[in-house]
């Protein structure tokens, strides 16, 4: 019985991961999962609103207004906030359009009461892979490894769930691929998350259970990018005839990933 209950556990995650994946391709992706790239003429006819990049070739392609694990509105820098993602089922990244000298980020809108009272810009640095699971650090600088908040359709989350329960939820480790050095200075204490792994790379943790000794093997399959810097907009707009408006974005704007208030997720390559 205990087997059949972890084997059901474990397919809902995978069910749970692919319903966050259909929810973050369907407003931005075709059948085949690439990027879309709507006419005018498309957006009026299917009544869409939103933040979109207007390409070079004149199409446009929407924000991801619902990055995985976005944490919503914000009015501060805080870097405890980050998104998070298993590229290689959700290969969000090929999805993320992007501002250049010749495409420029663009509001639709159909009612008044749609168009935003403010508006900034969330710079989001991408710090890289790591696993799907958090790693607590405490004052003694002892590394935990914690099942709480893993990330869903990681391997991770997979491992977690045919472990068995722990009154505490966490597990001392003792050795990160062999080396009971561990990696402390890779630790962000605000993420909770251990960084400067290969991607898709496989790290064996040794961690103990009580008095034993236990190991699993986990894979850096997860995406991550965390808040940077808090930018307000103070002149949101320039309005056109056009039915959009352009985005006024602040001059001399870093090469990176930003959100637009909670509208929507974005590159910037200049």
């Amino acid at each position: 019985m205990r087997k059949f209950i972890l084997l059901l556990l474990v397919i809902l995650l995978i069910f749970l991961a692919f319903i966050g994946l259909r929810m973050t391709r369907q407003a931005v992706s075709d059948k085949d999962g690439n990027q879309l790239r709507y006419s005018y003429e498309d957006i009026e006819k299917e009544a869409l609103t939103g933040i979109f990049v207007l390409n070079e070739d004149g199409t446009f392609s929407p924000c991801i207004q619902q990055m995985p694990n976005f944490q919503g509105q914000t009015s501060e820098y805080n870097p405890e906030r980050f998104v998070w993602y298993v590229e290689e089922d959700e290969e969000v990244s090929k999805l993320i359009p992007t501002v250049t000298d010749g495409a420029k980020l663009v509001a639709i809108f159909n009612k008044d009461d749609q168009i935003p009272d403010s508006h900034y810009l969330e710079r989001y640095k991408y710090r890289g892979y790591t696993i799907g699971a958090h790693i607590e650090i405490d004052e003694n600088k002892t590394l935990f490894l914690t099942k709480d908040d893993a990330l869903a359709g990681s391997q991770a989350a997979s491992v977690f769930s045919s472990m068995e329960a722990n009154t505490d939820g966490r597990y001392e480790i003792a050795e990160i691929s062999g080396s009971d050095v561990l990696p402390i200075n890779n630790i962000d204490k605000n993420m909770m998350l251990l960084l400067g792994l290969d991607g898709e790379k496989l790290y064996q943790i040794k961690y103990y259970r009580g008095t034993k000794e236990e190991s699993q093997v986990f894979k850096a399959d997860a995406k991550v990018f965390q808040s940077d810097k808090f930018i307000p907009i103070t002149t949101p707009y320039t309005k056109t005839d056009k039915g959009y408006f352009i985005i006024n974005l602040p001059a001399n704007l870093s090469d990176g990933y930003y959100y637009i208030s909670d509208m929507g997720f974005f590159g910037i390559r200049r």
